[in-house]
C-alpha cells in the first residue's frame, strides 16, 4: 500500500473522529463503543488460554524480556517490524535495537533526522 493512501486514510480517520465529536449523541456513543472495547481487550490479555492459543497459531502478543531471553510474540514482533520499516521509509528511522525492550536506545540528536547543524 502506497503511503500517500495510508496518509488519506489516517486524515480522513482524523476528521471523522472530529466530526463524531461534535455530536454530543454520536460522541455518548462512541465513548461507549471505545469503554466496551478496552474491556474486551483487557479480559483477552488476561485470558491465559487466549494466550497459549494465539502463540500456537502465531498471533502471540506477549512482551518479551531482555533478561530471561524470551523472544517477543509472533504478531507483536511483526507489527514491531513494521512500524520500523514505515518509520525507515517515512522519517529514515534507524534500527535502534526494539526486540525485547521496553525502550529505544537513546539517538543522539546529531543522527535525528530533523535535527539542526549546532
Amino acid at each position: 500500500m502506497d503511503l500517500s493512501v495510508t496518509k488519506s486514510k489516517t486524515e480522513t480517520l482524523d476528521l471523522t473522529h472530529s466530526g463524531a465529536m461534535r455530536d454530543p449523541e454520536l460522541r455518548h456513543n462512541v465513548e461507549k463503543w471505545w469503554a466496551h472495547q478496552r474491556q474486551e481487550a483487557e479480559w483477552a490479555r488476561e485470558d491465559r488460554r487466549l494466550e497459549e492459543e494465539a502463540e500456537r497459531i502465531r498471533l502471540g502478543i506477549r512482551a518479551g524480556d531482555a533478561e530471561t531471553g524470551e523472544e517477543d510474540g509472533d504478531l507483536r514482533a511483526k507489527i514491531r517490524r513494521a512500524v520500523r520499516e514505515l518509520g525507515k521509509i517515512a522519517w529514515g528511522w534507524e534500527d535502534r535495537g526494539f526486540s525485547a525492550r521496553r525502550e529505544p536506545a537513546p539517538v543522539p540528536l546529531s543522527q535525528t533526522p530533523n535535527s539542526q547543524p549546532t
